[in-house]
Protein backbone atom coordinates (compact mmCIF):
# COMPACT_ATOMS: atom_id res chain seq x y z
CA UNK A 1 0.00 0.00 0.00
CA UNK A 2 1.51 3.30 -1.01
CA UNK A 3 2.00 5.64 1.94
CA UNK A 4 -0.07 8.39 0.33
CA UNK A 5 -3.13 6.10 0.23
CA UNK A 6 -2.65 5.16 3.90
CA UNK A 7 -2.32 8.87 4.73
CA UNK A 8 -5.56 9.70 2.91
CA UNK A 9 -7.43 6.85 4.62
CA UNK A 10 -6.14 7.92 8.04
CA UNK A 11 -6.93 11.56 7.37
CA UNK A 12 -10.47 10.98 6.12
CA UNK A 13 -11.31 8.17 8.55
CA UNK A 14 -8.91 8.23 11.52
CA UNK A 15 -11.16 5.88 13.50
CA UNK A 16 -10.19 3.04 11.14
CA UNK A 17 -6.65 3.12 12.59
CA UNK A 18 -8.10 2.44 16.05
CA UNK A 19 -10.26 -0.55 15.16
CA UNK A 20 -8.94 -3.94 16.27
CA UNK A 21 -9.77 -7.26 14.65
CA UNK A 22 -11.02 -10.28 16.62
CA UNK A 23 -7.49 -10.98 17.90
CA UNK A 24 -6.92 -7.42 19.12
CA UNK A 25 -4.69 -6.46 16.22
CA UNK A 26 -4.82 -2.94 14.85
CA UNK A 27 -3.80 -1.87 11.34
CA UNK A 28 -0.40 -0.86 12.75
CA UNK A 29 0.20 -4.44 13.93
CA UNK A 30 -0.48 -5.71 10.41
CA UNK A 31 1.63 -2.97 8.83
CA UNK A 32 4.62 -4.25 10.82
CA UNK A 33 4.52 -7.39 8.69
CA UNK A 34 5.42 -5.31 5.64
CA UNK A 35 8.94 -5.84 4.41
CA UNK A 36 11.37 -3.08 5.24
CA UNK A 37 12.75 -3.60 1.72
CA UNK A 38 9.66 -1.76 0.46
CA UNK A 39 10.62 1.94 0.50
CA UNK A 40 7.06 2.83 1.56
CA UNK A 41 7.04 0.68 4.72
CA UNK A 42 8.62 3.16 7.13
CA UNK A 43 6.40 5.93 5.81
CA UNK A 44 3.30 3.77 6.33
CA UNK A 45 4.40 2.87 9.87
CA UNK A 46 5.07 6.52 10.75
CA UNK A 47 1.70 7.61 9.37
CA UNK A 48 -0.12 5.01 11.46
CA UNK A 49 1.91 5.86 14.60
CA UNK A 50 1.17 9.57 14.10
CA UNK A 51 -2.52 9.04 13.35
CA UNK A 52 -3.03 6.95 16.49
CA UNK A 53 -0.08 7.19 18.94
CA UNK A 54 -2.00 5.19 21.56
CA UNK A 55 -1.91 2.22 19.17
CA UNK A 56 1.77 1.81 20.08
CA UNK A 57 0.76 0.36 23.47
CA UNK A 58 -2.18 -1.59 22.13
CA UNK A 59 -1.72 -5.29 22.79
CA UNK A 60 -3.07 -8.10 20.67
CA UNK A 61 -4.43 -11.35 22.12
CA UNK A 62 -0.85 -12.47 22.76
CA UNK A 63 0.03 -9.23 24.55
CA UNK A 64 2.26 -8.13 21.69
CA UNK A 65 2.50 -4.42 20.96
CA UNK A 66 3.32 -3.08 17.50
CA UNK A 67 6.92 -2.76 18.78
CA UNK A 68 6.99 -6.54 19.33
CA UNK A 69 5.57 -7.03 15.83
CA UNK A 70 8.15 -4.65 14.38
CA UNK A 71 10.85 -7.11 15.42
CA UNK A 72 8.85 -10.31 15.02
CA UNK A 73 8.76 -9.62 11.29
CA UNK A 74 11.74 -8.36 9.26
CA UNK A 75 13.85 -7.50 12.33
CA UNK A 76 17.23 -7.32 10.54
CA UNK A 77 16.08 -4.47 8.32
CA UNK A 78 14.43 -2.22 10.95
CA UNK A 79 16.08 1.18 11.27
CA UNK A 80 16.87 2.91 14.55
CA UNK A 81 14.64 5.83 13.52
CA UNK A 82 11.52 3.64 13.19
CA UNK A 83 12.41 1.97 16.51
CA UNK A 84 12.57 5.42 18.17
CA UNK A 85 9.22 6.31 16.59
CA UNK A 86 7.65 3.16 18.07
CA UNK A 87 9.20 3.87 21.49
CA UNK A 88 7.70 7.34 21.83
CA UNK A 89 6.27 8.50 25.15
CA UNK A 90 2.58 7.69 25.55
CA UNK A 91 0.11 9.80 27.53
CA UNK A 92 -0.40 8.73 31.17
CA UNK A 93 -4.14 8.10 30.73
CA UNK A 94 -3.42 5.27 28.30
CA UNK A 95 -1.32 3.44 30.91
CA UNK A 96 -4.34 3.05 33.18
CA UNK A 97 -6.25 1.21 30.45
CA UNK A 98 -3.55 -1.20 29.27
CA UNK A 99 -4.73 -4.72 28.52
CA UNK A 100 -3.40 -6.97 31.28
CA UNK A 101 -2.64 -10.67 30.99
CA UNK A 102 -4.85 -13.23 32.61
CA UNK A 103 -3.26 -14.99 35.55
CA UNK A 104 -1.50 -18.23 34.73
CA UNK A 105 -1.32 -21.45 36.67
CA UNK A 106 1.84 -22.84 35.09
CA UNK A 107 4.17 -21.63 37.84
CA UNK A 108 5.77 -18.98 35.65
CA UNK A 109 4.01 -15.68 36.33
CA UNK A 110 4.34 -12.85 33.86
CA UNK A 111 6.64 -9.99 34.84
CA UNK A 112 4.84 -6.96 36.22
CA UNK A 113 4.68 -3.87 34.04
CA UNK A 114 7.08 -1.46 35.73
CA UNK A 115 5.69 1.87 36.81
CA UNK A 116 7.08 4.58 34.55
CA UNK A 117 9.52 6.81 36.42
CA UNK A 118 12.05 9.32 35.11
CA UNK A 119 14.11 8.91 38.28
CA UNK A 120 14.43 5.16 37.71
CA UNK A 121 14.85 5.51 33.93
CA UNK A 122 11.61 3.66 33.21
CA UNK A 123 10.00 5.38 30.23
CA UNK A 124 6.28 5.72 29.66
CA UNK A 125 6.76 3.88 26.40
CA UNK A 126 5.92 0.55 24.72
CA UNK A 127 9.55 -0.50 25.25
CA UNK A 128 8.68 -1.58 28.85
CA UNK A 129 5.73 -3.83 27.93
CA UNK A 130 6.02 -7.62 27.84
CA UNK A 131 4.00 -10.01 25.75
CA UNK A 132 1.51 -12.39 27.42
CA UNK A 133 2.95 -15.68 26.20
CA UNK A 134 6.62 -15.36 27.15
CA UNK A 135 6.71 -12.24 29.30
CA UNK A 136 9.23 -10.98 26.75
CA UNK A 137 10.12 -7.40 25.96
CA UNK A 138 10.59 -6.16 22.41
CA UNK A 139 14.33 -6.43 23.13
CA UNK A 140 13.93 -10.21 23.49
CA UNK A 141 12.20 -10.31 20.10
CA UNK A 142 14.85 -8.08 18.52
CA UNK A 143 17.81 -10.25 19.54
CA UNK A 144 15.99 -13.48 18.73
CA UNK A 145 15.01 -12.33 15.26
CA UNK A 146 18.41 -10.90 14.31
CA UNK A 147 17.83 -7.15 14.53
CA UNK A 148 20.74 -4.88 13.68
CA UNK A 149 23.13 -3.79 16.40
CA UNK A 150 21.93 -0.20 15.89
CA UNK A 151 18.28 -1.13 16.43
CA UNK A 152 19.16 -3.15 19.55
CA UNK A 153 21.24 -0.27 20.93
CA UNK A 154 18.29 2.07 20.32
CA UNK A 155 15.99 -0.20 22.37
CA UNK A 156 18.54 -0.37 25.18
CA UNK A 157 19.03 3.41 25.17
CA UNK A 158 15.27 3.85 25.47
CA UNK A 159 15.12 1.45 28.46
CA UNK A 160 18.55 0.60 29.94
CA UNK A 161 17.07 -1.74 32.57
CA UNK A 162 15.84 -4.02 29.78
CA UNK A 163 19.29 -5.64 29.72
CA UNK A 164 18.59 -7.23 33.10
CA UNK A 165 14.87 -7.86 32.52
CA UNK A 166 13.94 -11.51 32.41
CA UNK A 167 10.98 -13.11 30.69
CA UNK A 168 8.46 -15.16 32.68
CA UNK A 169 11.15 -17.84 33.22
CA UNK A 170 13.84 -15.33 34.16
CA UNK A 171 15.67 -15.45 30.81
CA UNK A 172 17.25 -12.16 29.72
CA UNK A 173 17.61 -10.94 26.14
CA UNK A 174 21.18 -12.26 26.24
CA UNK A 175 19.90 -15.73 27.14
CA UNK A 176 17.37 -15.51 24.31
CA UNK A 177 20.13 -14.54 21.90
CA UNK A 178 22.16 -17.53 23.03
CA UNK A 179 19.30 -19.91 22.32
CA UNK A 180 17.07 -20.01 25.40
CA UNK A 181 14.09 -18.27 23.82
CA UNK A 182 11.73 -19.02 21.00
CA UNK A 183 8.97 -17.23 19.17
CA UNK A 184 6.03 -19.34 18.14
CA UNK A 185 2.32 -18.81 18.09
CA UNK A 186 0.10 -21.74 19.04
CA UNK A 187 -2.27 -20.76 16.30
CA UNK A 188 -1.30 -21.75 12.79
CA UNK A 189 -2.55 -18.45 11.41
CA UNK A 190 -0.70 -15.35 12.46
Amino acid sequence: APANIVAVLCNLGPRAATMADTRGRLPIHWACRRSADDPETEKVLRILATCNPESLVSRDDGGRTPLHWLFWFHAPSRSPSIVRCFCQRIHANKWRTLKRAKTTSDGYPLPEIPTPSEKNQIPQSPVILTDFRHGALALHYAVMQGASKEAIVTLIQMYPSSLAAGDRQGRTALAWYLGAGYLIDDNKHI
